[in-house]
C-alpha cells in the first residue's frame, strides 16, 4: 500500500511566523520561497507591515535582482534605526540563496537585533553557507502551491468569515470551474461576496452569475488541445479565453494549475488509486476525476514537471518584466505542443 505523501510544510512554518509577529520576536532574516504567488505576496506584506510598524521609509530598502550588492544591504541592516525599531530590508530574486554570499553569510553570524531581512528566492540551494545560516538565524516559509483539500479548506473559511452558509455541493460547483491559482480564486471569492451581501445563503445561480472565472468548459478545452499538442487549437482556445476579458498573465497561472494537478494525478494512478481516492487527495469534483486521468496519460511524468517548470520561469519573467504577457503564454503553449505525444497509458 502506497504511503501518504508528506504534507506541505507551509501551515507550520506559517504559524510560526504569525506567532513572531504577535508576540513582536523577530529574527534576523526570513527566507520566502515557493511557487503560489498568492501566499508569498501575503506573507511578505504581513512581514513587511509588522517589521516597520512606525518606522518610516528611511528605515526600509528594497532590493531586486542578481545585481544586488550584498555590502549595501549589511551596511544598510547594520546603521541604527533612525526614529524605529529596527531597520528592514526586503529583497526579491538576488540569487544569493541559489549562488551563495560570504557577506551575507558572514554578517548572519553576529547580526543587530535592530536589522531584519525578508528574502523572496524563486531558486535556492540548501547547500549553501548561507542557507544553513538563514535556518539558524531566521526562517524559511515555503508557498507551496497547495493541495486541493487545502484550497477548499481555504474557500471554505473565507467563505463562512464573511458570514455566508453554503453546501458542499455548491462549493463544488464553485471549485469546478476554478483553474487559476490562489490569487484569482480569491480574486472571484471577493465578487462572490460582495455579489451576495445582506444574506448567507450562497446558491449555484449567484457563482454562475457572478464569476467570471475560466470555466471549465473553456479551461478544458484548452488542456484537451494542449494534451493532444494541437497548437493551432490550443491558440484557438487561447483567443477565446482573451475574449472573456481574462488576462493573460491570469490564464498562465491557470495552465501551471492544471499541470501541477496532473502532476498529483498521474502520481496517484501509478499508485493504482481510483476515481474517489483521486478525488479525496486532490480535492477535484469527482465528476472530472476521469478528464485529469486522461490528460495524465498523454505526458509522462518528465513532460508535465517541464511544462510546470515552463509556466514558473516565464510567470516568473513576467513578474520581472522580462516578457510581454500575450508572448509568455504563447510560448508556453508553443513548447507543451512541440513535444512528442506519449503513447499507451503506462508512461511514467
Amino acid at each position: 500500500m502506497a504511503g501518504k505523501a508528506a504534507p506541505s510544510p507551509y501551515r507550520e512554518q506559517r504559524r510560526q511566523i504569525d506567532a513572531d509577529i504577535k508576540t513582536e520576536t523577530f529574527r534576523a532574516l526570513y527566507l520566502i520561497t515557493g511557487e503560489e504567488i498568492y501566499l508569498r505576496s501575503q506573507v511578505k506584506t504581513n512581514l513587511q507591515k509588522a517589521l516597520c510598524e512606525g518606522g518610516g521609509d528611511g528605515n526600509l530598502l528594497r532590493v531586486r535582482g542578481e545585481k544586488t550588492d550584498a555590502q549595501e544591504i549589511v551596511n544598510f541592516a547594520s546603521t541604527m534605526p533612525f526614529f524605529a525599531k529596527r531597520r528592514v530590508v526586503i529583497a526579491e530574486d538576488t540569487g544569493f540563496f541559489k549562488n551563495g554570499s560570504d557577506v551575507l553569510t558572514e554578517w548572519l553570524k553576529d547580526p543587530p537585533e535592530t536589522a531584519a531581512l525578508v528574502f523572496l528566492e524563486t531558486q535556492i540551494d540548501k547547500r549553501t553557507a548561507l542557507y544553513k545560516a538563514a535556518l539558524k538565524r531566521g526562517r524559511e516559509i515555503s508557498c507551496d502551491r497547495q493541495s486541493g483539500r487545502d484550497i477548499r479548506l481555504w474557500v471554505a473559511s473565507r467563505l463562512k468569515r464573511a458570514g455566508h452558509n453554503f453546501t458542499e455541493r455548491t462549493l463544488d460547483h464553485f471549485l469546478s470551474g476554478m483553474a487559476g491559482d490562489m490569487a484569482h480564486i480569491d480574486q472571484e471569492l471577493n465578487k462572490l461576496i460582495d455579489y451576495t451581501e445582506g444574506r448567507s445563503e450562497i446558491t449555484a445561480k449567484d457563482i454562475d452569475a457572478i464569476t467570471s472565472g475560466i470555466t471549465s468548459s473553456k479551461i478544458f478545452s484548452l488542456t484537451d488541445a494542449l494534451s493532444e499538442r494541437n497548437a493551432d487549437e490550443a491558440f484557438r482556445q487561447y483567443v477565446r479565453l482573451l475574449e472573456t476579458q481574462e488576462k493573460p498573465n491570469s490564464i498562465l497561472a491557470m495552465i501551471a494549475r492544471q499541470f501541477h494537478m496532473l502532476l498529483q494525478v498521474k502520481e496517484l494512478v501509478k499508485r493504482h488509486a481510483g476515481e474517489a481516492r483521486i478525488a479525496k487527495d486532490t480535492g477535484l469534483h469527482p465528476n472530472i476525476v476521469y478528464k485529469y486521468t486522461g490528460w495524465s496519460k498523454a505526458f509522462s511524468r518528465a513532460e508535465l514537471a517541464r511544462a510546470l517548470q515552463v509556466c514558473l520561469e516565464n510567470e516568473q519573467a513576467l513578474k520581472r518584466g522580462r516578457l510581454d504577457r500575450t508572448i509568455a503564454v504563447e510560448m508556453v503553449i508553443a513548447q507543451i505542443t512541440s513535444s512528442k505525444k506519449a503513447g499507451g497509458t503506462n508512461v511514467a
